[in-house]
């Protein structure tokens, strides 16, 4: 797995997300639908979505590179299905992904 560059930080992910209404305060009914076939598209370390319990996130890259597992450990799953690492977290870590929920899976 490799990382390419792309500019952009924290601050402009979370203001980007604040536009488009993603975070904790977006209920279930709100998020947009996302297809399979949608996640599969953003499967690298600079456009990478994962699902988990069916709830589709956009993983930024500052948080690949300081994921305490590695950014390997969420890169391998860009594109796919991580309900099984994501069940590995804590209830504060579970939680502090929800800042990155994109929408739901259909």
């Amino acid at each position: 797995f490799r990382l390419g560059g792309r500019a952009g930080g924290t601050m402009a992910f979370l203001f980007a997300s604040s536009l488009m209404g993603v975070g904790a305060s977006s209920a279930s009914s709100r998020l947009r639908a996302r297809t399979v076939e949608q996640v599969q598209e953003h499967s690298s370390a600079d456009d990478c979505w994962i699902v988990a319990h069916g709830k589709v996130y956009a993983v930024p890259k500052h948080f690949m590179k300081e994921h305490p597992g590695g950014q390997d450990s969420i890169g391998r799953r860009a594109g796919l299905d991580a309900t099984r690492d994501f069940d590995f977290h804590s209830k504060s870590g579970k939680k502090s992904w929800e800042v990155y929920c994109i929408g739901r899976l259909t």
